[in-house]
Parts: C-alpha cells; structure tokens; sequence
C-alpha cells in the first residue's frame, strides 16, 4: 500500500512539475535559420480533485529570416483525451477580459507518456493580448476538445512569470542575460 501511494505521489508531482518555477529554453535550428526562446513548466492550477489532469500554458518567441512570431503552447495531461479542436480552442479570461485564441488543435501531437495521455496545442498570439496576460492579476483558462471543456486557473506565479518574458522577449528583445539550456543544435 505504501509503495502504491509513494509511486502515485512521485507520478503527480513529475505530471505537474512539482511547483518548480518555469524556466526557458533555447531551441536553435542550424539549416533552418530559425531560433525559439519557450517556457516550460509554467503549469496552472486544476480545481477539479476528482481528476489527475494538469496544464502547462508556456510562451514562445522565435525568429526565423528576420520575421518574429509568438505563440503561447498549451500541453494537457490527464486520464482521457481531451482532442483539443482546431479553431478557437483556447480561451483566456483575464481580469475580467476575454481573450479566445485559434490553433490548429492536437491532432498530430497526442501521446501516452506516463501512463496519462498528453495533447499539445500552439496558438499564435499578439504582443497586445500578451502583454494583457503579462500583467494580469486573476485568470482562467478554458479548453476546449471534442469530448470535454477543462477549465485550468493561473497562479500569481503564472503572472509573475509571463511578465518576465514580456519583458524580456517582447519589450526588450534580448538574448536572456543567463544562457537557456540549448536543446537542439
């Protein structure tokens, strides 16, 4: 029973990244000509205790021939698909203000790791709509898929870390002052 419980517990904080602050990565392309600066582990909160489903909301610059995008990526984890749909998808409701974002969905990027199912989604999204999220103060997230809508809530932490790379990849526009663990090559 003990060893039941034990792998379990490690099981959910490995799922939903134990509370550990996010961090960026560097993705480099050598051929392609392209460089993208992505959050991970930014995991917002799930109110439903019934369920072991959790969600990273991460952020995305990157520039490819001088041309600039950003996009946020939603990656769900949980007991059941969820088949995040193309189209608007993803809705933001921060401070009081809706923001709905179009994707191409998670076909195509849906995997078993762990034992729980995992969907990806990318939704590009405007410098304005995130500089609205980079200081916003109370958020909800609402997903939508062919089976189910889940509803995931940001943490004053999610904020902080938004603001972060706001500042960092948006208004200023630098190479971060510590170098970001390179992936690819």
């Amino acid at each position: 029973m003990n060893i039941t419980f034990f792998i379990i517990s490690l099981c959910l904080l490995i799922n939903t990244g134990c509370g550990i602050p996010y961090k960026v990565i560097k993705i480099k392309g050598i051929d392609s000509g392209f460089i993208i600066y992505r959050m991970k582990k930014n995991s917002l909160k799930d109110l439903d205790k019934n369920t072991w489903d959790a969600l990273q909301l991460n952020a995305q610059f990157g520039e490819k021939n001088g041309e600039t995008f950003y996009s946020l990526i939603v990656e769900y984890s949980g007991g059941s698909w969820l088949f995040i749909e193309k189209g608007e998808s993803l809705q933001l409701n921060i401070d009081g203000e809706t923001i709905v974002l179009s994707g191409d969905g998670s076909a195509g990027n849906r995997t078993l790791e762990f034992g729980q199912v995992v969907e990806r989604a990318w939704y590009d999204i405007s410098t304005e709509k995130f500089k609205k999220i980079a200081y916003g103060k109370v958020g909800k997230l609402t997903l939508t898929g062919k089976k189910k809508q889940k509803e995931f809530y940001f943490r004053e932490d999610n904020f902080k870390g938004y603001s972060e790379f706001y500042k960092e990849f948006i208004l200023e526009r630098k190479e971060p002052e510590k170098d970001p663990v390179l992936l690819y090559t």
